[in-house]
């Protein structure tokens, strides 16, 4: 989408691109990715995490599948790589915690009209693995979920 601003008092007229992309989609993990990597570039003030993270979404509306995962894994509290998938047989089974929510979910997470705490306490969104390491990883996925929203340029269907 290009937009443009038109200045009253000069005339001056400034053109710029948004960039929209659609929760899940190709586009929008890559941008994710990307923003991930400039996120986690550095130590954050949480604890130093080393190990895999694997979020795996269900029910996803219009795209290659109803199932799509995304895996980010750290040393020491930095993302040394990150993937994703439209299957659930080529999703990671290596992670310390692993993450399962539906897209109606999600959506609700990222719009704030629940938190992700409150998702997990209610059971709509399931966590695996051992109690501490959820702990250890709690702020890192508080950060991500900024990261998804990529700065207001994440758009998803209307559930």
């Amino acid at each position: 989408m290009m937009l443009q601003y038109v200045s009253h008092s000069s005339q001056d007229v400034c053109s710029f691109e948004v960039i929209i992309v659609q929760f899940l989609s190709e586009e929008w993990a890559e941008e994710v990715i990307r923003h991930a990597y400039d996120e986690f570039s550095s130590q954050g003030e949480e604890p130093k995490v080393t190990g895999t993270a694997v979020i795996g979404y269900y029910n996803v509306p219009s795209q290659r599948s109803d199932y799509f995962w995304m895996s980010y894994q750290l040393d020491r509290g930095m993302l040394v790589d990150a993937q994703y998938g439209y299957d659930r047989e080529s999703m990671p089974r290596n992670g310390v915690i692993t993450v399962r929510e539906d897209y109606k979910t999600a959506v609700r997470i990222l719009r704030e009209e629940i938190s992700f705490l409150e998702a997990v306490r209610t059971g709509a969104i399931h966590i695996q693995g051992p109690m501490p390491a959820v702990i250890r990883y709690r702020n890192m996925c508080h950060r991500m979920l900024r990261v998804k929203k990529l700065d207001g340029q994440t758009e998803w269907k209307r559930v």
